[in-house]
């Protein structure tokens, strides 16, 4: 899994990382490279459950 580009200094990471959208954004982008795909069902739509960082599927609700 290719990891996008991370800060080599602390104030370039707390630059980069300095809330959690971008956090979850940078995570979002070295698991899905490619953007989203369900390991269930290879659907390539979902959205973020509010209640913790995770995506639901679109299709299969996974």
């Amino acid at each position: 899994m290719a990891r996008p580009d991370l800060p080599r200094s602390i104030p370039g990471f707390q630059a980069r990382f300095g809330d959690e959208p971008s956090c979850v954004a940078y995570l979002s982008a070295c698991r899905w490279p490619e953007g989203f795909v369900c390991p269930r069902c290879q659907g390539r739509q979902a959205w973020p459950l509010s209640t913790r960082i995770l995506w639901e599927c679109a299709a299969c609700h996974h």
